[in-house]
């Protein structure tokens, strides 16, 4: 029997702990939720919430059946090292990627929206050409373009236009 992820053990642990961790975490958040808005309910609604509490005991039943196929299946056989290079790259991608979208929220509230943009893209945009590319200092340019872009951008629409008065 093949794991069900890529044909790969880990790839499925890595999933179900994934699946398991956002359910209790959302059941926990939503716990608190639901305390604020207690005695809301009206006759025959089953409440605001029962939706995502459906949702996400749903994600955790998925996490718990990617845990149990993790657990049947067979080892796989040791990569070669280029393949491992490959996988250890995408996992410290990944890692990265989402340790700097949850300093974004800090980073707006500490330097501004646009200015947390662009230290955002930029780097992330100097990182990939890198990647599919090479090193080269040329890249640079196109990188701090996007950061500047992706900067001005988001405080001509989110910050300037969206904030201007509707007319009646």
């Amino acid at each position: 029997m093949q794991p069900p992820i890529d044909g790969s053990t880990r790839k499925t642990f890595a999933a179900a702990a994934f699946f398991l961790v956002l359910c209790v975490l959302g059941l926990a958040i939503l716990r608190d939720s639901r305390l604020a808005w207690q005695g809301m309910k009206m006759p025959g609604d089953p409440g605001p919430f029962f939706l995502i509490r459906l949702c996400l005991w749903a994600t955790g039943i998925a996490g718990a059946g990617l845990l149990v196929l993790g657990v049947l299946t067979r080892r796989p056989a040791p990569q070669p090292t280029g393949e491992m290079v490959a996988a250890a790259r995408s996992w410290i991608l990944s890692g990265l990627l989402v340790l700097s979208l949850l300093a974004m929220p800090w980073l707006m509230q500490a330097i501004g929206t646009p200015q947390a943009v662009a230290l955002f893209a930029a780097p992330w945009i100097l990182l990939l050409g890198t990647i599919s590319r090479g090193w080269h200092p040329r890249l640079l340019i196109p990188a701090a373009g996007f950061g500047l872009a992706s900067a001005v951008f988001v405080h001509l629409v989110f910050i300037r236009l969206l904030a201007l008065p509707l007319p009646n």
